[in-house]
């Protein structure tokens, strides 16, 4: 053999993947929350131009008070970004810092783990540069985290060992049970003064009243689209707003040839694009109409053709007026309800809601030019001015088409009050000859990730997997099952509960997966719609309502007296001490402990509104990080899904079965 062919065997000899020539890794492992973290604060944009110290702070600032822009991550890196191109020289330190606490603050908003242990690596920058604040903040932190006190600082960078493996669809190691702190103790304990500066831009202040001519931004409101979602006997109109003005509510006077009208003016406002009088199907509403009504007022009417009882509520981010028409009759004693008042909470995260897809009976016919609907010396009926407040939703989505764009909310029910958290047999939901379909609700999805864990897993995959197997499950039972998402993508929270509604569910499960910023949180827990039980409740409602820190508190009992929805609690929490009875029961069984922690109330907007006994299954903790593991798990997925199916069976055959209709 010749030189040159000898050389050429020894270079095919070397290269990679010819045999004898070292393995190549079959994977990259994913990398973990702390990795993630370095990455993401050593990527930080460098224009030529850096801020001062004082234009970063004031960005900062700026972003964590508003309520539209906060809600978008690549808004928080963008104003992180700043503070960081201006830690240089003296500034240094303060700059660290205050992206630290930046980025826990993201964190509390986002319940990314990644966020925290960034803000865990910047607190360190800080302390090395100088910063005498930075230790209490990394320890606050840590403490609050519940990791030990002499833990090495996160600014180290992560000890190198074998990758982390990937979880296996077989039976996950049995955790040790985790003595967590009761929810009550954890959560009344004082709050620390480093992590409370860190969250006080955050920090919801009362939403001013805007009475009708005044406005809560820049000018005159735009009105950008009306959506409508009607089955036979219900029907939801969402109206979306730029920013928050004055609205009011009214019932017109009745004229010859003309059906009951429910009219809403927002002032000052301008439509967005051409006036609109779209028929609606159903048998509450005929038509939707909107036009401008005189130069700063949008006026919204409802034509009725009944007596359908009309609620009104106000959502947040975007701004929205939801009405909810068919959820009782209007009672002949009573008069027409006077001035709908706003209610307030916050934003989830979205942006743009995705067109509907599936079964919302609608006209899709082109829309007709209307004319301007009753002038503004239409008689009011009993009605005066409402102060607007701010309501904040999550995802839905339904499996039909709508002819107007998307919102979220809340609905309402039966005006009978039940007593907190107790079951009676005088639910306002009547019982079906048989309960036959269940709504199946996947939290979270598409651009919403919803809580993610150290090891990256995110809850809006695992909710989503689960949901189908427990889909197939009960297909397999005999049962009828709407799904509200089907894949990855974003549902606004009312979206997701007038698909249900409109498919005239019999049932609504929800599933999500828990997160707590102490990670040692751990246990299973179900819930229906009531006051919170507690402030830890209020506070996971919180978070999978995506409010603001601190929002809703005050404001729970309100919106379920104000939207009469507190009298289907009965069947709902019968169900829910079902569900979490046969989950907790499957996986002591066949998976190992698991911490039982209990059945609660609490005000989540994914279950206001539902016609139909309603349950939300938190199903494990992914911020920790046994339980994410498990979370992951194919094993465990399958569990959760058929202890869930078993107790919808059970409810379906006990005699107190009930069903909204």
């Amino acid at each position: 053999m010749g030189r040159r062919p000898l050389a050429l065997v020894i270079l095919l000899s070397l290269a990679p993947g010819a045999a004898g020539a070292a393995p190549q890794r079959a994977a990259t492992p994913r990398p973990t929350s702390r990795a993630v973290a370095a990455k993401r604060v050593r990527s930080q944009p460098r224009p030529a131009r850096a801020p001062t110290l004082a234009d970063a702070r004031a960005a900062m600032t700026a972003l964590m008070r508003d309520r539209s822009r906060r809600r978008y991550h690549h808004q928080w890196e963008r104003a992180i970004g700043g503070l960081l191109r201006a830690a240089r020289g003296k500034d240094a330190p303060a700059a660290y810092l205050e992206a630290a606490r930046a980025r826990y603050a993201l964190y509390r908003w986002s319940a990314n783990e990644a966020d925290r242990d960034a803000a865990l690596v910047l607190a360190g920058r800080a302390a090395r540069a100088g910063s005498r604040d930075a230790p209490a903040l990394a320890r606050a932190i840590r403490r609050e985290a519940g990791e030990p006190a002499e833990e090495r600082t996160a600014s180290a960078a992560p000890k190198r060992g074998p990758p982390a493996r990937a979880v296996r669809s077989v039976r996950p190691a049995r955790p040790e049970p985790v003595d967590a702190p009761d929810a009550a103790a954890d959560d009344e304990s004082p709050p620390d003064p480093a992590l409370e500066a860190a969250l006080a831009d955050l920090s919801p202040s009362a939403a001013p009243a805007h009475p009708l001519g005044t406005s809560g931004g820049g000018g005159p409101a735009r009105v950008s689209e009306v959506r409508t979602w009607a089955s036979d006997d219900y029907t939801r109109v969402a109206i979306y707003l730029s920013h928050w003005v004055g609205w009011q509510k009214l019932e017109l006077a009745p004229a010859p040839g003309r059906p009951r009208r429910i009219a809403l003016d927002l002032r000052p406002a301008v439509l967005e694009g051409a006036a609109l009088a779209r028929p609606v199907a159903g048998e509450q509403v005929d038509r939707v109409r909107a036009a401008q009504n005189g130069p700063d007022t949008v006026r919204v009417v409802l034509e009725l053709p009944g007596a359908d009882g009309v609620e009104l509520f106000a959502l947040d981010d975007p701004p929205r007026l939801v009405l909810d028409v068919g959820t009782h009759r209007q009672r002949d004693a009573a008069p027409p309800s006077s001035a709908a008042a706003g209610t307030t909470a916050h934003p989830e995260r979205p942006s743009t809601p995705p067109p509907l897809r599936g079964g919302y009976a609608q006209d899709e016919r082109p829309e007709p030019r209307a004319t301007p609907t009753a002038t503004a010396n239409s008689t009011a009926t009993a009605n005066s001015a409402t102060a607007n407040s701010t309501v904040t939703p999550v995802p839905g989505h339904p499996e039909g088409p709508s002819t107007a764009p998307a919102s979220r909310g809340a609905s309402a029910q039966d005006e009978r009050p039940e007593p907190k958290g107790t079951a009676t047999g005088d639910d306002a939901e009547e019982a079906p000859a048989i309960i036959r379909r269940i709504v199946v609700d996947a939290g979270h999805g598409g651009h919403d990730p919803g809580a993610i864990g150290a090891r990256r897993v995110r809850e809006k995959d695992v909710t989503l997997a689960t949901a189908r197997r427990l889909a197939k499950k009960l297909r397999e039972a005999g049962f009828e099952v709407v799904l509200t998402r089907k894949d990855d993508r974003f549902i606004a929270l009312e979206e997701r509960t007038a698909i249900a509604n409109t498919a005239r569910g019999d049932l609504f499960v929800s599933v999500h997966a828990n997160a707590h910023p102490a990670r040692n949180r751990a246990g299973i827990e179900t819930y229906f719609l009531n006051t919170a039980d507690d402030r830890y409740a209020a506070r996971l409602a919180a978070r999978e309502n995506g409010l603001d820190l601190g929002d809703g508190e005050g404001q729970v009992a309100r919106i379920l007296t104000d939207l009469g929805a507190k009298a289907s609690a009965g069947a709902s929490q019968r169900l829910a001490r079902m569900v979490q009875r046969e989950v907790t029961t499957g996986v002591r069984a066949r998976i190992g402990e698991v911490r039982d922690l209990g059945v609660k109330g609490a005000l989540f907007y994914v279950l206001l509104g539902a016609r139909m006994p309603a349950v939300l299954v938190e199903t494990a903790f992914i911020s920790n990080r046994d339980e994410e593991r498990r979370l992951a798990s194919t094993r465990y997925q399958e569990e959760v899904a058929s202890g869930i199916a078993r107790a919808v069976a059970a409810f379906a055959r006990s005699s107190d079965r009930v069903a909204a209709r």
